[in-house]
Order: C-alpha cells, then structure tokens, then sequence
C-alpha cells in the first residue's frame, strides 16, 4: 500500500511540474503532430524562382545548373500547409554543402534561424531534411534550396514534401 501511494504521490509532482514549467503545451503540440496523416507531395521545379545559377535546364522534376558568385538559390512557392520534411536528389561535383530555409507566415524573409543545413559529398546524395516540430505545426508559403556554397555544376531532382 505505502509503494502505490509513493507512485500517485511521484505521479502528481510529476503532473504538476510539467505543467507547471510549461513544457505540457510542447508535448502536446509533439503528439498532436505524430497524429496527423502525413502526405508526401511531389514539389514542380518549373515553378520555382532562381539566382545565381547559368546554364540553367529546368523540367518539372528537375533542375541542373552552375552556381553563380558562391550564392546560388531556388526559391519554391508552396501551397500554405504544414511541411515535416523535405527530401531531394542531389548531385555535385565536389563536396559542399546544401541548405534550405522555410518561410512561414510569422517571417517576412528568410533568415538563418529558420534553416537547414547538411553536407553533400561528391556524386549522388539523398538529402532529408527534418524540419523542427514547433515551425512543422505553422503552415509554410515557401521554401529556398540554396544547392551548392561554391561556384560548381549541381543537379537536383525528385523533390517531395511531406505534410
């Protein structure tokens, strides 16, 4: 009898201290978000904005160009939904590395804070990119893949989201 009340006794400081600290509205916003369905969206190239890339080829499922001035990026236009991650094909010539910032409705531009960065190796990379659960909760209007920091031939095709 004296364990079960020390676990209810545990149990409540527990409940009281989560709620308290408030990390309570974190956990549930982190469960509410394991409950959504998630969709993978093919994303279309063709619609994207580009800088800084010459000997540019577009289709819909891909992009191949050379970075221009160390800065290359493509900024993609989305449909104001919740994003979780975002996965591409990638192809360079020489290590580097790729980022890709979000933009929600909260921001009025890109910014470093609200970006993602990973290494690519020379070849073929599957990048995935796990986007915070606080910004994957807001509904995105845009995102911008900068391929490449140096001025090289990159590829990138087979991009998707996941909602």
């Amino acid at each position: 009898m004296r364990k079960i009340m020390y676990f209810i006794l545990i149990l409540l400081i527990f409940i009281v201290f989560f709620y308290n600290t408030n990390v309570y509205p974190k956990l549930y916003a982190w469960y509410a978000s394991t409950q959504i369905n998630y969709v993978e969206k093919s994303i279309k190239l063709n619609t994207a904005n580009y800088q800084n890339i010459r000997d540019i080829k577009v289709s819909e499922s891909s992009i191949t160009g050379e970075g221009e001035n160390n800065d290359p990026s493509i900024i993609i236009p989305l449909d104001d939904g919740p994003v979780t991650t975002i996965n591409f094909d990638i192809t360079v010539l020489q290590d580097d590395t790729v980022q890709v910032f979000y933009l929600d409705k909260d921001n009025s531009s890109f910014n470093e804070i609200h970006s993602l960065k990973t290494l690519v190796h020379n070849g073929d990379n599957v990048v995935t990119l796990k986007i915070p659960i606080e910004a994957s909760l807001k509904p995105m209007i845009s995102i911008r893949i900068d391929p490449v920091q140096t001025n090289q031939r990159f590829s990138i095709k087979n991009l998707y989201i996941n909602k």
